[in-house]
């Protein structure tokens, strides 16, 4: 057990700078542990932040993840045989073979017999054989470094051999040292090696792959590079710098190499390796077509089928993406990542019970994963069920003190269960930890939430009294030391002097307490009942009582006369609660009750029903942004993601889009109207995804859908707008957007005060 707890120790050591993940599996078999290598997976699932959320994915590491390194594993086969057949690499032009003496031969034939495991014949994959054919031998527990490199040297199986026996050991005792952790051994026996040939391939492949271990990756790449140089036709010297290169940033150079990888060699490692390079670089499409390449080779592995699941999922085909993380999980049930990725997709579908059930299997495999709790975590918090949340976000950060994903989320569900002195608290530790976090934004409208908490709400409008540039930069996420925040004069401390709210299920008021049972009737009317939308009972609660607070402004405006604050009716009176210091018209001045105010009720609630929301007046933001047309954005398509919840609305658009175009031209992206060509009609009638409409038109542009006025009848005002970008790498955005531009806003204004 000691031996196998170093070489786990050793290779979780190495993947923190980025390792090969079949070094550490080769080292388990060379220690006899070849049955847990095949277990042993390490995958990169987890999410980086939103998206978006949408989702946070932790991508793989890059470097390395061939199939043997730094040596490569001989030719799939059922015992070890020594024989030239399985040589890899270069030979001598007279090496033919080797004959071994009967010492040798009884050597292997008591390697070949101790290595062979009926429980385990089915499995013969390259990954869980080692670096060295006879390396899950049990007996090599007790060979001396020496006599395995010596023994492996004899029998011909040394990757990137010579045919030399003397230089293949030193090439496997290098190797060896390699593989086993002891970097700086292993470099110095290759640059020895390297002093009496500079030509020598495995030479420096070996030390390539030592550096790349260590973390210095530059170093990697250029003994990678002078291992193409001494012989371009080894497919693992370009496997292995396009791994680096993909490692320091340079992804477009590592295609390249795995290309030339895959022409050389194209086995399931070239193609998983390049799929991972494009799904890093957002390219889902060529990376799952990389990744079906590589399981039509071998679709026995986990991990691919996760990447699978993976880059279906980021297409927007949930459906798909589900089928390929169930065969990762029976392919190993014991990967957490793909469980969780599983609950994940069931999640952006919509389907909270499957998605609960299996993120428990993934938290089940292993308490202390952080990722599964802060997945978890959203999918309660987006079913509105924050105690829920805040359990799980509060599990997630005692297991990881840095993560920030569950600290923020942490602070965000006690911001929204009204206790604002330990989101305050939460926020600003937060701070400490990242003084340019964004959770700056919320923890100065958790502060000054808290001074409103015993106001009523009608008395004061955070539109009014929050600086105009402090809601812009929050809206658009600028960061904190923003120009646009100069002037900022952050929120006074919050006072101790207010309570925070009790977190009670009954209030023991009767009347309030009927008012939210009440709200049960209309909350669930804002519920979208298709793909992707998860039920959230908290703002199913918070629009039940918005409903019921507008209805009894509403009736009280309409028994007064619309001019009277209170009326008489019979013995019952009804009170128009309306106070113009709340009002986000006319900045607080003296006005009668309007549509403006009746919407005020319905916003105020929202600004407090989701304290990750942004919820302010477009008119009442700063006034370049206001000129410029500040406005809502709506994804059907966005990059090469069909979004799950608007995309159904796709053909729809389209077809609209095309109307409008033949009726009345498009504006490109500088508001220019363009009419299309004649010739190009029957092209665009034809057009039915986003690249057939942009091979007609040719540029980004826009059209507005008319909107007949009810205030001006005969008037057509410009109504919302459907927008077509290109986005790299291969994608789109058609997106729905409504600007409110100042002239627009003037119109609105018009039809609301009308109706």
């Amino acid at each position: 057990m000691g031996k196998r707890k170093e070489a786990e120790n050793a290779w979780k050591a190495a993947l923190m700078i980025g390792g090969d993940l079949d070094v550490y599996m080769n080292v388990l078999s060379h220690l006899g542990f070849a049955s847990h290598a095949k277990h042993v997976e390490f995958n990169g699932s987890e999410p980086i932040q939103s998206q978006t959320p949408r989702k946070q994915e932790k991508m793989a590491s890059y470097y390395p993840h061939s199939s043997s390194s730094p040596a490569k594993s001989p030719p799939k086969q059922d015992t070890v045989q020594a024989s030239a057949k399985h040589v890899h690499g270069h030979k001598s032009d007279n090496h033919s073979g080797i004959s071994l003496g009967k010492k040798e031969k009884k050597a292997v034939q008591e390697v070949e017999k101790e290595t062979y495991d009926p429980d385990h014949e089915h499995d013969k994959s390259a990954s869980n054989r080692g670096v060295l054919t006879i390396s899950a031998s049990k007996s090599s527990e007790t060979k001396d470094p020496a006599q395995v490199a010596a023994l492996a040297a004899a029998q011909n199986l040394i990757a990137h051999g010579i045919g030399n026996i003397s230089v293949d050991q030193k090439i496997a005792l290098g190797y060896l040292q390699v593989n086993t952790g002891n970097y700086k051994a292993g470099i110095e026996i290759f640059d020895g090696m390297l002093r009496e040939d500079d030509k020598l391939v495995a030479a420096y492949l070996g030390r390539g792959t030592a550096y790349a271990l260590q973390g210095n990756l530059a170093a990697a790449a250029k003994d990678f590079s002078r291992a193409v140089d001494a012989d371009p036709n080894v497919a693992d010297a370009w496997k292995r710098r396009g791994q680096t290169r993909a490692a320091l940033g340079f992804d477009q150079e590592a295609i390249k190499d795995l290309t030339k990888a895959a022409s050389l060699s194209p086995d399931h490692e070239c193609f998983h390796q390049r799929g991972i390079v494009y799904h890093k670089m957002m390219d889902f499409r060529k990376a799952l077509t990389d990744f079906r390449k590589a399981l039509n080779i071998d679709g026995s592995s986990p991990i691919t089928w996760n990447f699978v699941g993976l880059c279906e999922n980021s297409l927007g085909r949930t459906r798909e993406a589900i089928i390929a993380y169930e065969r990762a999980t029976q392919l190993d049930p014991n990967m957490k990542e793909a469980w969780a990725n599983l609950g994940q997709a069931y999640r952006d579908a919509g389907d909270r019970q499957n998605a609960e059930k299996y993120f428990a299997m993934a938290e089940k495999l292993d308490p202390n994963y952080v990722h599964c709790y802060h997945l978890r975590g959203l999918l309660f918090y987006g079913c509105g069920e924050i105690r829920l949340a805040l359990h799980d976000f509060s599990r997630g950060h005692e297991c990881d003190r840095n993560d920030k994903n569950c600290f923020l989320m942490k602070a965000v569900c006690k911001h929204s269960l009204g206790d604002m002195s330990g989101a305050i608290s939460e926020y600003t530790l937060l701070l400490k930890m990242d003084p340019g976090h964004l959770c700056y934004y919320q923890r100065e409208l958790a502060i000054y939430l808290q001074k409103h908490l015993d106001v009523n709400l009608i008395s004061f409008n955070a539109d009014v009294e929050l600086d105009a540039y402090f809601k812009e930069s929050y809206c658009k996420r600028d960061p904190t030391n923003h120009p646009r925040l100069g002037n900022y004069i952050p929120q006074k401390p919050a006072t101790s002097k207010i309570p925070d709210v009790k977190m009670v299920d009954k209030t023991g008021v009767k009347e309030v307490d009927e008012l939210v049972e009440l709200s049960r009737r209309f909350g669930p009317l804002i519920q979208l009942r298709s793909a992707g939308f998860l039920s959230n009972l908290r703002q199913h609660r918070m629009c039940g009582l918005a409903i019921l607070h507008m209805a009894q402004q509403a009736k009280a405006w309409w028994q007064s006369g619309s001019t009277a604050e209170t009326v008489a009716n019979g013995s019952r009176r009804y009170d128009l609660y309306f106070d113009v210091k709340g009002s986000s018209k006319d900045c607080g001045k003296k006005h009668a009750f309007g549509w403006r105010d009746f919407m005020d009720i319905s916003v105020k609630w929202r600004q407090i029903s989701e304290p990750n929301d942004p919820v302010f007046w477009i008119d009442l933001m700063a006034p370049e942004v206001f000129a410029e047309g500040f406005g809502l954005q709506t994804p059907m398509v966005t990059g090469q993601m069909n979004v799950v919840r608007y995309y159904p609305y796709f053909e729809r658009a389209r077809d609209v889009v095309k109307k409008l175009i033949e009726e009345s031209g498009a504006c490109n992206v500088h508001d220019q109207r363009f009419m299309l060509p004649p010739n190009k009609i029957d092209q665009l009638r034809e057009a039915k995804t986003c690249q057939d409409l942009w091979e007609v038109m040719q540029q980004g542009f826009y059209v507005e859908t008319p909107c007949h006025s009810v205030a001006r009848p005969g008037e057509i005002m410009a109504g919302t707008r459907i927008t077509l970008l290109q986005k790299p790498p291969d994608g789109f955005d058609f997106t729905i957007r409504t600007p409110g531009t100042p002239p627009r806003w003037v119109e609105m204004d018009k039809e609301m005060a009308h109706a």
